[in-house]
Protein backbone atom coordinates (compact mmCIF):
# COMPACT_ATOMS: atom_id res chain seq x y z
CA UNK A 1 0.00 0.00 0.00
CA UNK A 2 0.98 3.29 -0.21
CA UNK A 3 0.71 6.72 1.00
CA UNK A 4 -1.70 8.14 -2.23
CA UNK A 5 -4.01 4.98 -1.19
CA UNK A 6 -4.72 6.33 2.06
CA UNK A 7 -7.41 9.31 2.55
CA UNK A 8 -8.21 11.56 5.19
CA UNK A 9 -11.92 12.28 5.17
CA UNK A 10 -13.00 15.50 6.81
CA UNK A 11 -15.22 15.68 9.92
CA UNK A 12 -14.18 11.85 10.56
CA UNK A 13 -11.73 10.66 12.70
CA UNK A 14 -9.54 7.71 11.45
CA UNK A 15 -7.85 6.82 8.04
CA UNK A 16 -9.55 5.02 5.13
CA UNK A 17 -8.10 3.20 2.27
CA UNK A 18 -9.86 4.64 -0.89
CA UNK A 19 -11.08 1.33 -2.46
CA UNK A 20 -13.35 2.43 -5.25
CA UNK A 21 -15.11 5.33 -6.67
CA UNK A 22 -18.86 4.47 -7.03
CA UNK A 23 -22.12 6.19 -7.98
CA UNK A 24 -23.49 6.46 -4.33
CA UNK A 25 -19.92 7.70 -3.29
CA UNK A 26 -16.60 6.52 -1.99
CA UNK A 27 -16.24 2.60 -1.42
CA UNK A 28 -13.48 2.73 1.56
CA UNK A 29 -11.99 0.30 3.96
CA UNK A 30 -11.21 1.60 7.32
CA UNK A 31 -7.28 0.94 8.23
CA UNK A 32 -8.42 -0.51 11.97
CA UNK A 33 -8.57 -4.46 12.67
CA UNK A 34 -11.83 -4.17 11.70
CA UNK A 35 -11.07 -3.19 8.05
CA UNK A 36 -14.75 -2.87 7.79
CA UNK A 37 -16.17 -1.40 4.13
CA UNK A 38 -18.08 1.77 4.01
CA UNK A 39 -19.61 3.94 1.41
CA UNK A 40 -19.38 8.19 2.13
CA UNK A 41 -21.93 9.80 -0.17
CA UNK A 42 -19.08 12.78 -0.36
CA UNK A 43 -17.24 14.43 -3.23
CA UNK A 44 -13.04 14.75 -3.54
CA UNK A 45 -13.25 18.25 -1.63
CA UNK A 46 -13.67 16.28 1.90
CA UNK A 47 -11.50 13.33 0.95
CA UNK A 48 -7.63 13.82 1.21
CA UNK A 49 -4.65 11.95 0.21
CA UNK A 50 -2.05 12.09 2.69
CA UNK A 51 0.71 12.03 0.13
CA UNK A 52 -1.07 15.35 -1.04
CA UNK A 53 -0.24 16.72 2.18
CA UNK A 54 3.10 18.83 3.30
CA UNK A 55 4.70 21.15 6.31
CA UNK A 56 5.31 24.69 5.85
CA UNK A 57 9.13 25.48 7.01
CA UNK A 58 10.57 28.57 6.96
CA UNK A 59 13.83 27.26 5.28
CA UNK A 60 14.52 27.26 1.14
CA UNK A 61 12.15 24.30 0.89
CA UNK A 62 8.71 25.46 0.65
CA UNK A 63 6.81 22.93 2.13
CA UNK A 64 7.92 19.16 3.68
CA UNK A 65 5.85 16.19 2.34
CA UNK A 66 4.06 14.12 5.02
CA UNK A 67 6.01 11.26 3.95
CA UNK A 68 9.17 12.49 5.14
CA UNK A 69 7.52 14.22 8.15
CA UNK A 70 6.93 10.47 9.23
CA UNK A 71 10.12 9.15 8.15
CA UNK A 72 11.71 11.61 10.99
CA UNK A 73 8.82 10.77 13.56
CA UNK A 74 9.98 7.18 13.16
CA UNK A 75 13.69 8.22 13.46
CA UNK A 76 13.26 10.79 16.76
CA UNK A 77 10.95 8.25 18.15
CA UNK A 78 10.62 4.46 17.33
CA UNK A 79 8.86 3.83 20.45
CA UNK A 80 5.32 5.06 20.33
CA UNK A 81 5.22 5.32 23.93
CA UNK A 82 6.79 8.38 24.25
CA UNK A 83 4.23 9.95 21.90
CA UNK A 84 1.44 10.77 23.61
CA UNK A 85 -2.03 11.88 21.94
CA UNK A 86 -3.01 14.10 25.20
CA UNK A 87 -0.19 16.59 24.57
CA UNK A 88 -0.93 20.68 25.47
CA UNK A 89 -0.45 23.08 22.83
CA UNK A 90 2.97 23.70 23.53
CA UNK A 91 4.04 20.16 24.19
CA UNK A 92 2.63 19.78 20.67
CA UNK A 93 5.16 22.67 19.55
CA UNK A 94 7.59 21.58 21.41
CA UNK A 95 7.21 17.53 19.79
CA UNK A 96 7.07 19.30 16.25
CA UNK A 97 10.34 21.26 16.78
CA UNK A 98 11.97 18.11 17.67
CA UNK A 99 10.88 16.83 14.61
CA UNK A 100 11.28 19.70 12.32
CA UNK A 101 13.16 22.38 13.69
CA UNK A 102 12.51 25.00 11.23
CA UNK A 103 8.53 24.41 10.71
CA UNK A 104 5.99 27.14 10.62
CA UNK A 105 4.30 27.48 13.67
CA UNK A 106 2.08 29.99 12.06
CA UNK A 107 0.98 27.88 9.09
CA UNK A 108 1.22 24.81 11.56
CA UNK A 109 -1.22 24.92 14.60
CA UNK A 110 -1.54 22.41 17.44
CA UNK A 111 -4.66 20.25 16.70
CA UNK A 112 -3.34 20.01 12.91
CA UNK A 113 -0.08 18.75 14.75
CA UNK A 114 -2.28 16.49 17.11
CA UNK A 115 -3.92 15.51 13.52
CA UNK A 116 -0.61 14.08 12.18
CA UNK A 117 0.42 12.13 15.52
CA UNK A 118 -2.78 10.04 15.50
CA UNK A 119 -2.20 9.55 11.78
CA UNK A 120 1.28 8.47 12.66
CA UNK A 121 0.14 5.79 15.06
CA UNK A 122 -2.42 4.75 12.81
CA UNK A 123 0.46 3.45 10.27
CA UNK A 124 2.71 2.46 12.94
CA UNK A 125 0.68 -0.34 13.77
CA UNK A 126 -1.22 -1.19 10.60
CA UNK A 127 1.19 -0.29 7.79
CA UNK A 128 4.43 0.44 9.37
CA UNK A 129 6.45 0.34 6.05
CA UNK A 130 4.98 3.72 5.23
CA UNK A 131 6.88 5.31 8.25
CA UNK A 132 10.11 3.39 8.29
CA UNK A 133 12.45 4.59 5.00
CA UNK A 134 14.73 1.84 5.39
CA UNK A 135 12.40 -0.78 4.95
CA UNK A 136 10.94 0.59 1.93
CA UNK A 137 14.14 1.03 0.41
CA UNK A 138 15.24 -2.25 0.78
CA UNK A 139 11.64 -3.29 -0.47
CA UNK A 140 12.48 -1.06 -3.44
CA UNK A 141 15.94 -3.16 -4.13
CA UNK A 142 14.76 -6.06 -3.65
CA UNK A 143 11.81 -5.79 -5.75
CA UNK A 144 14.50 -4.21 -8.56
CA UNK A 145 16.72 -7.09 -7.91
CA UNK A 146 13.98 -9.21 -8.92
CA UNK A 147 12.83 -7.52 -12.14
CA UNK A 148 16.55 -7.55 -12.91
CA UNK A 149 16.70 -11.25 -12.48
CA UNK A 150 13.58 -11.50 -14.66
CA UNK A 151 15.34 -9.67 -17.44
CA UNK A 152 18.06 -11.23 -17.81
CA UNK A 153 16.15 -14.70 -17.87
CA UNK A 154 13.99 -13.13 -20.24
CA UNK A 155 17.05 -11.89 -22.83
CA UNK A 156 18.53 -15.21 -22.65
CA UNK A 157 15.21 -17.01 -23.35
CA UNK A 158 15.22 -14.80 -26.56
CA UNK A 159 18.61 -15.54 -27.42
CA UNK A 160 18.05 -19.42 -27.51
CA UNK A 161 15.02 -18.75 -29.29
CA UNK A 162 16.52 -16.64 -31.98
CA UNK A 163 19.81 -19.60 -32.02
CA UNK A 164 16.71 -22.15 -32.71
CA UNK A 165 15.19 -20.34 -35.49
CA UNK A 166 18.08 -19.92 -37.57
CA UNK A 167 18.86 -23.51 -36.86
CA UNK A 168 15.57 -23.99 -38.39
CA UNK A 169 16.19 -22.16 -41.08
CA UNK A 170 18.86 -23.52 -42.15
CA UNK A 171 18.20 -26.74 -42.56
CA UNK A 172 15.22 -25.73 -44.86
CA UNK A 173 17.26 -23.81 -46.82
CA UNK A 174 19.56 -26.83 -47.30
CA UNK A 175 16.18 -28.97 -47.44
CA UNK A 176 15.06 -26.74 -50.16
CA UNK A 177 18.49 -26.61 -52.34
CA UNK A 178 19.39 -30.18 -51.92
CA UNK A 179 16.68 -32.76 -52.42
CA UNK A 180 17.56 -35.90 -51.24
CA UNK A 181 14.57 -37.13 -49.28
CA UNK A 182 16.11 -40.35 -48.29
CA UNK A 183 19.18 -38.29 -46.78
CA UNK A 184 18.70 -36.61 -43.56
CA UNK A 185 19.92 -33.04 -43.20
CA UNK A 186 23.28 -34.38 -41.40
CA UNK A 187 24.50 -36.37 -44.37
CA UNK A 188 23.36 -33.18 -46.44
CA UNK A 189 25.45 -31.04 -44.07
CA UNK A 190 28.42 -33.27 -44.47
CA UNK A 191 28.41 -33.23 -48.18
CA UNK A 192 28.12 -29.87 -48.71
CA UNK A 193 31.24 -29.12 -45.81
CA UNK A 194 34.07 -27.00 -47.00
CA UNK A 195 35.90 -30.08 -46.15
CA UNK A 196 34.38 -31.98 -49.41
CA UNK A 197 34.07 -28.90 -51.50
CA UNK A 198 37.92 -28.24 -51.48
CA UNK A 199 38.88 -32.00 -51.29
CA UNK A 200 36.22 -33.34 -54.56
CA UNK A 201 38.59 -30.91 -57.41
CA UNK A 202 42.02 -32.21 -56.26
CA UNK A 203 40.76 -35.93 -56.83
CA UNK A 204 39.61 -34.73 -60.06
CA UNK A 205 43.17 -33.53 -60.63
CA UNK A 206 44.73 -36.80 -59.69
CA UNK A 207 42.59 -38.67 -61.90
CA UNK A 208 43.88 -36.31 -65.30
CA UNK A 209 47.36 -37.14 -64.21
CA UNK A 210 46.99 -40.88 -64.55
CA UNK A 211 45.69 -40.66 -67.47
Amino acid sequence: MLLRDIISVKGTNGLFKLLKVTRGGLLLETIDKAKKKIIKNINFSKATPLDNIAIYSKSEVVAIPLQDVFYKIYDKRKSLDSINLKFSPEDLKEFMKTILPDYDENKLHPSQILKIIAWYKILAEFNPELIKKEEKKKKEEKKDKKTDKTDQEKNEEKSEEKIKELEIKEENELSKKFSHPKENIAEIKNKVSPKNLIKNPVEKDQDRSKK
